[in-house]
């Protein structure tokens, strides 16, 4: 019976591969549609709606992972739309796309090797002139795929549902979708090629709200959009936060974690492409009016053409506040009438940087700008009261019809606390997500993943891409800098490399880390050093995370090295990611994933294994200066240590619980189990040995050492995050003297 319940659970989960965390997503992880297996009745259905018929034009796209590519044989459906009375289905024959209006082939693409088996694809089909003639254009990874094509048909309604992943066994000639799903979304409008290009590598509207008041369709770059499924849920409905047209997982499928190279990268972005109509909106609120406070963002500018607003409240008569840089590119902030300008360090073109700005105006009167964590510039000012109005505030522009100060470029984890930070608040929090900060003095922080949700503690702030203008907002969400080249998945996309979430609950980032944030600069063919002197920390060392943030034109060119108190060194990262830029990540012995594993690039966010196992550093004592070395080994590309960080004794958050001895060794089963990423480990220790404590995968390989140390008696729990492996079946075994036994547990994302 054990034999048989392996087996199951084998067939079920070996077509998982390694999962690779996503900030984004109501789950915290990037997921996709899993189980359509080729047979009838594992499929998607969504009750049918009139928003469905797409009479006149329409766009549907999605990504495909096909299992196998059937040269012979019926076409595979990804998506239809009625049966009897068919409106349109999109489907898969040997390697070509087909788009079908009321059974008759409308459309197919035309480039035979674009569809491979057991790779991310990404299909868009386009048509218009409906509805009883139609032309049509396929794009395969947001190129276009063969001829417009024309045909004479008409389109019917039907009282169906709209199903993914099969036409619901209407018809003998078409087989049920063999192969993984993501991102589905249907347009009633044709989209350009490049809007379809732009919009392929973001995960639309994940979040309940999300488009309220059609704040994201009431954009240029979103209007017509109908639905959009992400399936980044994992419950049994299939949510659809745009127009709220709801599904239901049929038979075996659901909503599965993500894999390295999945479509939708860790981190998406707020683009503002620098042209007078294209802003955010906030609504009004009291929180704005506040005498002391702080800004904050990351942002990337792509010129200096103009002053560029990063968020403004007024109208320029006077601005309540304005936050933004001038044309020298230095960072600026308004107060009513009175303008304060850093002195400090320009803001590089085309190049991330955290930005700040907190001021105090009554009580010891003060502005101070940051840059990467440190401080830019200290301006002292007279007493002032903020200015209150009621017009909106805005991000990425100003309300001004004098004064036209667009932002060009990227805007990620845009936020206001209402205190006063310094430095070290500053270091702190600047890239760690706002999702996982729970601070009562943040009350605005906008991840823009996906959404405009404020993610603060201030409700009735999501913002808007309506800017009540007849010119609609083209700001959009932004998965890759370049992705509107076209293209399949590779190593040439730049990630947006602004802020990662360990995943742990309670989260460890920031606040057990030691932090040190030198803005160092990483030079051609240079060696260069950062330290982080721990005093306060007794013992020796046991585990180690190791925390870096590089902006790097070329990461391949560095090699990361960890020096201990006692000089033991051990090497993170040398020469490896090929072209990718950026390095975002968390160091750890007991991760699977590697700089080699094929589809997980540059920055590698959210996790990584090092080049070389650190270990213990030979028992170093964990008080003295840590120190990380970086050198550059090639010429023609430079970059910046932006933040390094340090974590002690507790990578998988092993602890004692109780001093007193217990009567005998005693290993507990894990809970919760199953589990959805972490798990506990009670044993008992009833005196003091050397205890190895591992997990094992369902065909016998260690995948994580979790203990491999000696203990002192007690009652002990040991946390494992399990966010970076697949679903399945695990074992844990611990072995002490004499004393060994496994238990079995279950990892269900």
């Amino acid at each position: 019976m054990h034999l048989l319940f392996f087996f199951i659970y084998f067939i079920i989960f070996s077509s998982t591969i390694l999962s690779q965390t996503d900030e984004f997503g109501p789950q915290g992880s990037n997921r996709y549609l899993f189980g359509c297996n080729g047979v009838q009745g594992n499929d998607v259905a969504i009750p049918n709606s009139g928003d469905f018929f797409l009479v006149n034009s329409g766009t549907i796209e999605a990504w495909i992972y096909p299992f196998q590519i059937f040269m012979t044989g019926n076409q595979k459906v990804i998506i239809n739309n009625g049966q009897g009375n068919q409106s349109w289905e999109i489907d898969l024959v040997g390697c070509w796309l087909q788009l079908q209006i009321y059974h008759e082939l409308v459309a197919y693409s035309a480039d035979a090797d674009s569809i491979k088996p057991n790779t991310w694809t990404h299909i868009a089909v386009t048509f218009w002139g409906g509805p009883y003639y139609y032309s049509a254009q396929w794009y395969i990874n947001g190129v276009a795929s063969g001829p417009v094509q024309n045909k004479t048909v008409t389109m019917h309604s039907n009282i169906d549902p709209l199903i993914i992943g099969s036409d619901g066994g209407y018809s003998s000639y078409h087989d049920p979708w063999y192969g993984n799903i993501d991102e589905v979304r249907i347009w009633n409008r044709a989209r350009t090629q490049t809007e379809i290009a732009s919009d392929r590598f973001v995960g639309l509207g994940d979040g309940g709200g999300a488009n309220t008041n059609q704040n994201l369709t009431s954009g240029a770059e979103y209007n017509g959009l109908v639905s959009s499924y992400t399936f980044n849920y994992n419950s049994s409905n299939v949510f659809d936060d745009i127009s709220n047209h709801t599904g239901t997982y049929i038979g075996s499928t659901s909503s599965t974690g993500a894999v390295p190279g999945n479509p939708i990268p860790y981190n998406l972005a707020l683009f503002c492409p620098g042209t007078t109509n294209d802003f955010i909106q906030i609504p009004d609120n009291s929180i704005w009016n506040n005498s002391f406070g702080t800004f904050e963002a990351w942002i990337n500018i792509l010129s200096s053409a103009n002053d560029q607003t990063i968020i403004q409240k007024g109208n320029g008569s006077p601005d309540a506040f304005n936050f933004f840089l001038n044309t020298n590119r230095h960072l600026c902030l308004n107060i009513g009438s009175q303008s304060y300008i850093s002195t400090g360090a320009q803001i590089p073109i085309g190049q991330w940087c955290h930005v700040a700005v907190t001021y105090r105006l009554s009580t010891g009167p003060n502005v101070v700008f940051y840059l990467n964590g440190n401080i830019n510039s200290t301006l002292s000012i007279a007493a002032t009261t903020m200015p209150s109005n009621s017009f909106l505030p805005r991000i990425g522009n100003r309300n001004s019809t004098l004064y036209n100060s667009p932002f060009n470029g990227y805007i990620d984890e845009l936020r206001f606390w209402q205190n006063y930070r310094n430095v070290d608040s500053i270091k702190k929090y600047m890239y760690v997500s706002s999702k996982s900060i729970s601070n009562p003095w943040l009350k605005a922080a906008y991840p823009f993943d996906g959404n405009l949700l404020n993610y603060g503690n201030t409700s009735g702030l999501g913002g808007t891409f309506d800017n009540g203008l007849t010119t609609k907002s083209k700001c959009r969400f932004s998965g890759y800098r370049g992705e509107g080249t076209g293209g399949p998945i590779g190593i040439n996309l730049e990630a947006h490399p602004t802020n990662l979430n360990y995943y742990s609950n309670p989260n460890p980032f920031p606040n057990n880390f030691y932090l040190s944030a030198p803005n160092l600069t990483i030079p051609d063919n240079t060696t260069v050093y950062d330290s982080i002197m721990v005093s306060d920390f007794p013992g020796n060392l046991t585990a180690i995370d190791v925390f870096v943030g590089i902006e790097h034109t070329y990461i391949s060119d560095l090699g990361i090295t960890i020096i201990a108190p006692n000089g033991n060194q051990a090497l993170l990262l040398y020469d490896r990611g090929g072209a990718g830029k950026h390095l975002l990540t968390f160091f750890n012995d007991n991760y699977i994933l590697t700089s080699t594993t094929a589809g997980y690039n540059p920055p590698w966010s959210s996790f990584l294994k090092p080049d070389n196992a650190m270990g213990t550093f030979g028992n170093t004592p964990v008080n003295g200066k840590w120190k990380i070395k970086i050198s550059d080994n090639q010429t023609s590309d430079v970059g910046t240590l932006i933040e390094w960080g340090l974590r002690f004794n507790a990578s998988i958050g092993i602890r004692k619980i109780d001093e007193k001895i217990p009567n005998k060794f005693n290993l507990y089963q894990n809970y919760p189990n199953p589990f959805n990423p972490t798990t506990n480990i009670k044993f008992d220790l009833p005196k003091n040995l050397f205890v190895s404590l591992k997990i094992y995968d369902i065909l016998g390989k260690e995948v994580a050492n979790l203990i491999s140390s000696e203990l002192t008696a007690g009652s002990y729990n040991a946390e494992w995050n399990a966010s970076q492996y697949s679903n399945g079946i695990y074992f844990y075994r611990i072995e002490t003297g004499n004393y060994k036994e496994t238990k079995k547990m279950l990892l269900i994302k």
